[in-house]
This record gives C-alpha cells, sequence and structure tokens, in this order.
C-alpha cells in the first residue's frame, strides 16, 4: 500500500479558509492554544473560563503525544467547537492510513490511538479549514504561521500548519535575455537568490503594474523592470534557522497560532502565539475576544505528564547533563 501526502487525506471539498458568520462574532470568541490530548486540562479550560454561548476556536493540534486524544476530538465535536487543521491531525490523518495498511511498524506504535477514533471524528478532523477569519475582530486563526507580504489565498498549506520561522530571501536581478546593465531593465525579472519561485503568486512588475498570471516559467516585462515578491520563505526549523514570522507580521490583522511551544506564549503587536506548552509541564492558554473590549488570556496549568512526555523530558535531561 502507498500511504498518500498527509494533505491529500484531508477533505478536496472542505474550503481552505472560513470567515466566521457575523452572529457567532458578536458573541464571545475563545481561542484555545495546542492541546494534544490533554483532555483534563480541556476540560477545565472549558468549564473555568467558557460560557455556553461562546463560540470556540482551536488553533489546532488537537491530537497526538498526550494521554486522551481521542477524546479531545469528540469533546469538540460534542461542544461544536471550531478548529483549524495543524500539522499533528495531518500526521494523525497518515497514521491512520498507515495502520489500515499494516505497512509501517512505527505508525503501529505512534497512532494506536487513532484506533478509539469514530468515523465521524475522523470526518471532523479531515473538514478543518487552514484559518479562520474574524473581521468584525481583526482577527485570523491559523496553526502555525502565515508568511508576510503573501495573500491569503497565496499561503502555502506546509506553512500554516508547520512554519515557525522566517528566512529572509534577497531578491536579485535576472535577464530573459541575458541582458543586466540598466538599460535593459525592461527585460529584467525577480527571482529569490536561492532559485526558488515565490508561492505561486501572480508575477508583477513593481514599476508599472504590468501582470503575467500565474505559474509558468518566470515572465519578462515588456515595459519596465523588476516584479515584486514576498521578502521571506516560512522555515519548519526550530528557531535555529532564521527569526520568528510573529515578530515581522504587521499586520493590520491580528494573527492568533499555536504549535510554536518553545517559545511558548508570544505576544507581539499583530500576532499572539497561544502554545505554551500544555504537553510539557506548562498550561493550556486561551485568548478571549469580546467586542468592544481588549483581547485577554486565560489557563490552565497540566495535571500529570503523560508517560510518553516524561520519557522525552528524561532524555534531554540526560543530554543536557553529558554536555556539562
Amino acid at each position: 500500500m502507498v500511504t498518500p501526502c498527509a494533505s491529500e487525506l484531508m477533505d478536496p471539498a472542505a474550503p481552505a479558509h472560513v470567515t466566521l458568520s457575523h452572529e457567532d462574532q458578536r458573541a464571545r470568541v475563545v481561542i484555545v492554544g495546542d492541546i494534544h490530548g490533554c483532555y483534563d486540562e480541556f476540560c477545565e479550560l472549558l468549564e473555568t473560563h467558557c460560557r455556553l454561548t461562546d463560540t470556540i476556536i482551536l488553533a489546532g493540534d488537537l491530537v497526538n503525544k498526550g494521554p486522551r486524544s481521542a477524546e479531545v476530538v469528540r469533546l469538540a465535536r460534542q461542544k461544536r467547537c471550531l478548529a483549524v487543521v495543524g500539522n499533528h491531525e495531518l500526521a494523525s490523518l497518515k497514521g491512520v492510513a498507515e495502520r489500515k495498511g499494516g505497512a509501517s511498524p512505527e505508525a503501529a506504535q505512534l497512532y494506536a490511538w487513532t484506533d478509539h477514533l469514530q468515523t465521524d471524528d475522523i470526518e471532523y478532523i479531515r473538514g478543518l479549514p487552514y484559518t479562520i477569519s474574524l473581521p468584525l475582530h481583526g482577527a485570523i486563526v491559523v496553526h502555525a504561521g502565515l508568511v508576510p507580504g503573501v495573500e491569503l489565498d497565496q499561503q502555502r498549506p506546509e506553512d500554516m500548519v508547520s512554519m515557525r520561522n522566517l528566512v529572509q530571501l534577497t531578491p536579485v536581478k535576472d535577464s530573459a535575455c541575458g541582458a543586466s546593465s540598466p538599460e535593459n531593465l525592461e527585460h529584467a525579472v525577480m527571482e529569490y537568490d536561492d532559485g526558488s519561485e515565490p508561492y505561486g503568486a501572480i508575477w508583477k512588475c513593481a514599476a508599472c503594474g504590468w501582470e503575467a498570471g500565474r505559474g509558468g516559467p518566470r515572465p519578462s516585462c515588456p515595459r519596465s523592470g523588476g516584479i515584486s515578491v514576498p521578502p521571506y520563505r516560512g522555515s519548519e526549523v526550530d528557531i535555529a534557522e532564521g527569526i520568528a514570522w510573529a515578530t515581522r507580521w504587521t499586520g493590520p490583522t491580528h494573527v492568533y497560532f499555536g504549535h510554536d511551544a518553545k517559545r511558548r506564549l508570544q505576544q507581539q503587536a499583530h500576532a499572539t502565539g497561544l502554545d505554551t506548552g500544555v504537553l510539557y509541564g506548562g498550561e493550556l492558554t486561551a485568548a478571549i475576544l469580546e467586542l468592544g473590549k481588549p483581547p485577554r488570556l486565560v489557563n490552565c496549568e497540566i495535571k500529570v505528564l503523560c508517560a510518553e512526555v516524561q520519557q522525552e523530558l528524561a532524555l534531554v535531561l540526560i543530554f543536557l547533563v553529558f554536555l556539562e
């Protein structure tokens, strides 16, 4: 059996980007960070900080690593929670497919919990969008992040579920006819210095506005030189490569996201990171949005570290002692 790419396991009929109805936005909106199967903490947060009339949005990674992932999904459905898809939802769908095919011993161990998912639970995950917009609040929810300078419908799925950092790319001039002197700039186009293409965006001349359309080979503007391209690419690498994407997000839409547990709570002018590491002994954090009031944060502390995480932390401690 050939296991499909994780993104191919999502429902192709489900929208990639959803805008919350005005009615749901006028209620209190509670945006919850990464839960990772920490069912007890999720229950406590709902009971302590949420009302029956609240609109609840989960910022992805409901599942994996924690002790009760299937129950978290079921509770999310029962409470009619909205959610965006995270990298661990995609990994879990792939795990389900691999376990059914019996081709991966690793999947058999890591994703045994998926056997407890009901058909409706799997369909709930498959139908999750990448973003949920809340225009009345001037906000959007995504699991990992958004690349500045890229339109929402041009954001790459892999960035929205996995990026943590941005790597700056320096545009360089290139010429379709081999000329590079100033008098031949009408032939010049822009590409990134690493040779990558700019996210399938429309090729657009920065000087005169001429557009060549999406995709295809790099064009040459027939009138003037240069095209506008995003200055960054997303990176999944933990902290070591590039800069935290939220520090370069200039709005005006405020982004609420998760995914980056190592940095814990992130509070930038136009972005708030809500993954505060509940799985690793931290807290489960949520942002509460009410029209006419400033956003506020609430949280619940971890109850008991699951055995898998205890083992991970023990290995980290052993490694640190070895370094000393």
